[in-house]
């Protein structure tokens, strides 16, 4: 509805419209709008009859105007009286505003208007927004163009009476110092004034000017008498006061210039540090290009070298890129740590990683991991090796019996007499995965023994023709394969047949299964399939068509199609498969050449042997390679990595047996949650225990001290909905999908009370809530669909019930002071409570905006509101972010006002996943899934964007300090990433499989929760001092002087190099442990000389 001219107020904003005829209905509707805002349009309607009339009210309008609007459309442009309104309108530098009605070439239009921004309302979605638009455009220094306007008047009649002198129309005061202030205030997007109005106000200004010299004339001949006989006294006054301004300037003089040097000082070392950080970021960068080209140690060095060191007395800023490249680097370090001359087929570690066994050409290695020794031994025709569950015993099987060696005494134990041992050459040997049976099988039979009785277990003869596939990791299952392509899985204790694989039109050649026997995956010639299989049922789950032979990981998640082979075994690259949906999740370099390739013990990693003599290590996730160790001379025949992840062993056709030292950057704890996925996790007792929820509706309370755990078994049968935590850790509030919560006791593990957490309503069934304890712990807040329930946080018993209008359950959070809990619905509805009085202070509603970012009226939306799905509360309880099925918004919650919406948001964000900086100031969220973005709360506007995981992100946590993110991912990684920049400075990788969670501990470390029931609190260095001084320790070389030159670094190495880290200080030079190549006595000298202030110049070493 318009208002009438009687209720626009008098100082309405005046525009005067410039449009052709033919436009007049489009005018028509920019008057209504313009007049709803209170915006008054001058605009004429009549025809033309008598030019001069007409063109002299034409100028008065304009003249009456604070801004005119041109209706740009192709009949506007061509008309010669809009080009004069135009032309005129410029003479009194009025201020325009274009807008498009009509498409028009913009060649065509008067120059006056081309160089300024056009107002698009030639579509109709955007007409509402561009009249906002051109609205708030009107509206900005309106004060100031009203004036320009009233001036402007002012100087035409002026001008047109001639402009008379000081007894005509010129202004006087107050008006002329109001003007002069005017026009030395203008807006820097202003129009200038006129010529005339310029003229107008000097020539005022010029008029009062004389009038007051005459009158100080009159005056100044009354003062000259007074001014003599007061002349001496003030010229003795005077020279006092010139002494003392002496001294006062002498005094600020030497105040400015120590200001002066303090602030070139200042300048000197933000130019200083300017300087290093360019030179850090390089030294990062060739870091980043070194780890590219397989020599972490080197990156190591430079990224030591981009980076401060107190204990070296080196100063420099601290560059994100430097830690990230020092953290990558770090976590794959390589060095050799033992070479042997030998040729070795078949490579494999003892389950605790001390032993490692090599296999090839008539002997065997038995390598001492710990030790870095080796011992040999005669390898018998066909005999086969395999480690104990317990690592600490090795199983030798061949046709003269089975052997069981003890590793650390020698003692050999006859196990089976060649009597009893299948008959051909051995083509299994493995141990069962408690320890207590093992078995062997021949290309004919397969038999089994009880290993503490001696007693056989089972037997039985293979058909003929058929052969056998790998056996499952458990030692309980393994595959047989049929001369008619079918597959028999068998139990390997009874023999008996459990599952037949069978695929009509295809014969089967090759067959894996999982370490657990649930999954098998066969491949075969002529179809070019490969089929994951679920073995219970003997049924295809997925069919991938690929000829390559496939490698699937020990939890059968994972499914590796290497490229085609050459006859020489040398492979291109690889795919990585979802071994459960069939979907290709990474690809490998295509020009990759490997010569093996084998997952690592949890299937995060991929170890390869090149073609090129190097071991190449690849993240399962992701299919990038993250390390590459050289120092083979030949094509590599196997690689295998230790169950820890620390040693690596290969063999090559140089001749060489090598054992790899992978030195980690972090130690980490693994601690087992009983298998099951834990979905989420708490610290209590300041990090002393660990309380984690799984999947399987238990909560698990672990002492991270005692090594004890504690379980307290919910109901089962229905998923955790809702834990709420009291903020000493003492009580946990556990609800279930089905309404029914627990409130559990964690300082003695037991179960308080147990109640309906849901009440139905109105017959609706009832569902999942929303709980939360209040900031003091004394009160505890079920919210539920219909009602919102006040609780004792001691017993649960309830204080308050508040009806709300929830037709979904949704959740609650209370406001920093506890004092308001604000509870919401997932169909878009939000309540703030007032907590002692239970009443509702405030509802939101998440109404569905139009185009321009405002509500929509309840007329021109659809029934309903726009549900959602995440909301968080900032730390002080002020503003309020939510998502949904649109970009997420913010709301202030004092007013009950939307603030902003995050247009640019690409995707909604992921469930749970929006986090407020403590200081509330900054937003961040999941987009994309993949990638996290911070948001200004007060614009809405992006400020950052955090890229690099290669799958889902499932947890986001905030650091108390603002300056950390760290991220979960179904990618297998955790991140830490530095809010300034944007990177991600810490990796944390290899737990194995898809990471539900990640949160700060108390004391400093890392927790990430794993799908695989493990949890891994990882350690970190407190400071970048420690992480510097951990790399240095890990170092057994320094970069060379030729390395150094090659990067443009100073000569001189830093002084670890000569004396070993932390011995810096050290004058004893016997104490000193120098890294190469600067461990020669000519060096010890130069440092010695330099630690006594006699410094002599540096050795030369190349």
């Amino acid at each position: 509805m318009q208002p009438e001219p009687s209720d626009r107020p008098a100082d309405a904003p005046k525009v005067f419209v410039s449009y052709s005829r033919k436009d007049l209905t489009f005018v028509d509707r920019l008057d209504a709008e313009l007049r709803a805002y209170g915006i008054e349009p001058l605009i004429d309607r009549q025809e033309i009859e008598a030019f001069e009339d007409w063109w002299q009210r034409i100028q008065d309008l304009i003249a009456k105007a604070d801004t005119v609007i041109f209706v740009l459309s192709p009949d506007a442009v061509a008309s010669e009286v809009c080009r004069k309104e135009v032309d005129f309108a410029g003479s009194l530098n009025k201020r325009f505003a274009p807008i498009v009605a009509k498409a028009v070439d913009p060649a065509l239009v008067p120059e006056a208007l081309r160089r300024l921004n056009f107002i698009h309302l030639d579509r109709e979605a955007a007409f509402e927004q561009g009249v906002l638009a051109l609205v708030d455009a009107l509206s900005t220094d309106l004060d100031w163009v009203r004036r320009h306007s009233e001036f402007g008047e002012m100087a035409r009649r002026w001008t047109a009476a001639g402009r008379p002198g000081p007894h005509g129309m010129l202004l006087r005061s107050p008006i002329l110092e109001e003007a002069e202030r005017w026009i030395a205030g203008r807006p820097a997007n202003a129009p200038v004034p006129t010529e005339e109005t310029q003229a107008l106000i000097l020539a005022s200004r010029r008029s009062a000017t004389r009038g007051r010299n005459q009158m100080t004339a009159l005056l100044a001949c009354g003062l000259v008498a007074a001014l003599l006989l007061s002349g001496f006294a003030l010229w003795q006054r005077q020279v006092a006061r010139a002494n003392e301004t002496e001294a006062i300037a002498a005094r600020k003089a030497e105040t400015e210039q120590r200001g002066l040097a303090e602030t070139r000082e200042r300048q000197a070392v933000e130019a200083g540090n300017r300087t290093l950080t360019a030179q850090s970021r390089f030294l990062a960068d060739a870091a980043s290009r070194n780890l590219d080209d397989g020599d972490p140690g080197t990156a190591v060095l430079l990224s030591l070298e981009a980076l401060p060191d107190e204990a070296g007395g080196r100063s420099r800023p601290v560059v994100p890129e430097a830690l990230k490249s020092l953290d990558r680097a770090s976590s794959i370090l390589g060095e050799v740590g033992l070479a042997a001359r030998h040729v070795g087929t078949s490579l494999a570690f003892s389950s605790d990683g001390r032993w490692a066994v090599s296999s090839g050409g008539g002997e065997q290695i038995l390598v001492d991991v710990a030790a870095g020794s080796v011992s040999r031994s005669p390898l018998a025709e066909g005999m086969l090796l395999a480690f104990a569950p317990e690592g600490g015993k090795l199983l030798r099987c061949s046709g003269g019996g089975i052997d069981l060696v003890d590793l650390s005494s020698g003692w050999t134990q006859s196990v089976v007499g060649a009597e009893g041992v299948p008959e051909g050459e051995q083509r299994i040997c493995l141990f069962s995965r408690d320890g207590h049976r093992i078995t062997s099988a021949s290309e004919r039979d397969l038999a089994s023994w009880d290993l503490r009785s001696g007693q056989p277990l089972a037997r039985f003869t293979l058909p003929e023709g058929a052969s056998l596939g790998t056996p499952s990791e458990d030692g309980r299952l393994i595959p047989v394969v049929l001369r008619n392509g079918t597959v028999g899985i068998h139990d390997i204790e009874s023999g008996r047949e459990v599952a037949v694989l069978e695929a009509p039109g295809a014969r089967i050649e090759h067959v894996a299964l999982s370490s657990d026997g649930r999954r098998a995956v066969t491949a075969g010639p002529g179809d070019g399939t490969v089929r994951i299989w679920e073995v219970g049922s003997a049924r295809v789950v997925r069919e991938i068509r690929s000829p390559a032979l496939p490698l699937l990981s020990p939890d059968g998640r994972r499914l590796v199609l290497r490229g085609r082979q050459n006859r020489a075994g040398i492979g291109g690259g690889f795919d990585v498969w979802d071994a459960g949906t069939g979907e290709r999740l990474a690809s490998s370099d295509p020009s990759l050449r490997l010569t093996s390739l084998e997952f690592d013990r949890d299937g995060g990693r991929l170890v390869g042997g090149g073609a090129d003599g190097t071991i190449r290590l690849f993240d399962t996730a992701t299919a990038k390679e993250i390390g590459r160790l050289s120092g083979h001379q030949s094509r590599v025949i196997s690689a295998a990595l230790s169950p820890d992840g620390r040693r690596a062993l290969s063999t090559s056709f140089d001749s060489r047996l090598v054992l790899w030292t992978l030195s980690p950057s972090r130690p980490a704890r693994e601690m087992s949650f009983d298998r099951s996925p834990v979905v989420a996790m708490a610290p209590l007792d300041q990090g002393t225990r660990m309380l984690g929820a799984s999947e399987d509706g238990v909560l698990r309370l672990r002492d991270l001290r005692a090594e004890t755990m504690a379980v307290i078994p919910l109901a089962r049968g229905a998923a955790l909905a809702a834990l709420a935590l009291d903020p000493a850790g003492a009580r946990a509030l556990a609800v279930r999908r089905d309404g029914h919560a627990s409130l559990v006791d964690l300082r003695s593990s037991r179960i308080i009370e147990e109640f309906e957490a849901a009440f139905a309503r109105d017959g609706v069934e009832k569902g999942a809530v929303g709980a939360v304890f209040s900031p003091d712990g004394a009160r505890l807040v079920v919210s539920s669909r219909g009602a919102v329930s006040i609780r004792q946080s001691d017993d649960g018993r309830v204080v308050r019930r508040i009806p709300v209008d929830f037709t979904s359950p949704g959740g609650a959070a209370f406001t920093a002071d506890g004092r308001r809990v604000l509870a919401w619905s997932s169909t878009g509805v939000a309540a703030v409570i007032d907590v002692e009085s239970g009443s509702v202070l405030q509802t939101l509603r998440n109404v569905p905006l139009g185009i321009d970012g405002r509500p929509m009226p309840a007329g021109q939306r659809a029934a309903g509101l726009m549900p959602w799905e995440v909301i968080e509360v900032s730390a002080d309880g002020r503003f309020l972010a939510t998502a949904g099925m649109l970009q997420p918004r913010i709301w202030d919650l004092d007013r009950g006002q939307l603030v902003s919406v995050l247009i640019e948001h690409e995707i909604v964000a992921s469930a749970g996943l929006m986090r407020f900086s403590p200081d509330g100031r900054t937003l961040f969220t999941v987009e994309r899934h993949r990638n996290v973005a911070a948001w200004d709360v007060a614009s809405g506007m992006r400020t950052m964007t955090f890229s690099g995981h290669a799958g889902t992100i499932t947890s986001l946590r905030v650091g108390a300090d603002g300056r950390r993110l760290l991220t979960a991912s179904e990618d297998g990684t955790a991140r830490i990433w530095d809010v300034a920049s944007g990177i991600d400075v810490v990796a944390l990788r290899g737990q194995g499989g898809r990471l539900r969670d990640a949160r700060f501990w108390p004391d400093g470390q890392i927790a990430t929760a794993s799908s695989e029931g493990t949890v891994r609190l990882w350690s970190l260095a407190a400071t970048v001092q420690a992480q510097v001084d951990g790399a240095k320790e890990r170092m057994t070389r320094c970069l060379t002087p030729a390395q150094r030159r090659r990067v443009y670094l100073d000569p001189e190495p830093p002084a670890w190099c000569v004396t070993g880290p932390g011995l810096e200080q050290e004058t004893d030079r016997s104490r000193w442990q120098p890294r190469p190549p600067y461990h020669m006595p000519i060096w010890q000298r130069w440092y010695g000389e330099k630690q006594a202030g006699r410094p002599i110049g540096l050795p030369r070493l190349d």
